[in-house]
């Protein structure tokens, strides 16, 4: 299966303009193809509106084809054995094992307010499981998928979680620019994290975004960020056998730049998980921060 793809890969040179009738051509061919797979079908016609959506990543987060039928699991099986299919899963074992320390280390036993942005399912969360229960503090989960918190509340509460714990709102992300807002709607927090979702806001929006995080983290408190590395995966699978464009094709010096343009002066340490297309980046604020 994947030296087919290989071969697709290099049949048509999809940089070019002139090759513009070959790649529309080849596209409808794949289509018809791929929809024999319930996760691609998924990452090509995004159903509920837009890019990367808890379900999809849920199938992704499985590690094998959930298709029921033999050529839908091949296609299953190539997707999620990519560098980034593979990344995903790994990014959410990378970050159950720094919320873990952050959460329940000897050093961190204060009471704790907790941001989650773009929570999607919460799988993180799930998988820490009844562990929680020994948390002292507070988690706030926001998405403006509303489909998406009523998923993760159902599923966090099937683990026997004490959902006390929690609180889940709908927000959209984009008007975390302003800082105000921030405070009035959310309040402060001592660790805010999210995955994923910042590949997806241009450079601009982005550093507002991460002045108004800092702004509003507590003394001490730490913001847990990640982002694809795009010298370390293809773009080819996503941009043009997929229909998975909408992340910015950033490099981990990128992303570096982009924060302490955010940030000035901030200490940023880099958590590395077993793939090196997707990094952890954790800004910490220390107590009488000038910024």
């Amino acid at each position: 299966m994947c030296n087919i793809y290989k071969a697709l890969e290099s049949e048509i040179d999809f940089s070019k303009q002139e090759n513009l009738d070959d790649i529309k051509a080849f596209k409808h061919q794949y289509y018809e193809f791929a929809k024999h797979s319930v996760l691609n079908t998924r990452i090509l016609e995004w159903p509920k509106g837009y890019q990367g959506d808890n379900e999809t990543l849920e199938y992704l987060y499985k590690g094998y084809p959930v298709s029921d039928n033999l050529l839908g699991k091949y296609i299953d099986l190539y997707a999620i054995s990519r560098t980034l299919g593979v990344g995903i899963r790994e990014r959410k074992e990378k970050l159950k094992e720094l919320l873990v320390k952050e959460f329940f280390s000897a050093d961190n036993i204060s009471f704790k307010n907790i941001l989650n942005i773009g929570c999607g399912s919460s799988k993180e969360l799930y998988e820490i499981g009844v562990q929680l229960n020994k948390l002292n503090g507070k988690i706030t989960c926001v998405d403006f998928d509303q489909d998406a918190l009523n998923f993760s509340e159902i599923t966090l509460s099937s683990r026997m979680i004490d959902m006390k714990k929690f609180d889940f709102k709908r927000l959209n992300v984009l008007k975390l620019v302003d800082p105000q807002f921030m405070l009035s709607n959310l309040g402060k927090f001592d660790i805010i994290y999210s995955v994923g979702l910042f590949d997806y806001i241009q450079d601009k929006g982005l550093i507002k975004i991460f002045k108004t995080l800092y702004a509003n983290l507590n003394d001490g408190g730490k913001i847990i960020a990640s982002f694809k590395d795009c010298n370390h995966y293809s773009n080819f699978d996503y941009h043009w056998l997929g229909n998975w464009d909408g992340f910015y094709q950033r490099t981990k010096a990128e992303a570096i730049q982009l924060l302490q343009k955010s940030i000035p002066g901030a200490e940023i340490e880099i958590s590395k998980s077993t793939i090196e297309a997707i990094n952890y980046y954790i800004i910490k604020k220390y107590k009488n921060s000038e910024y």
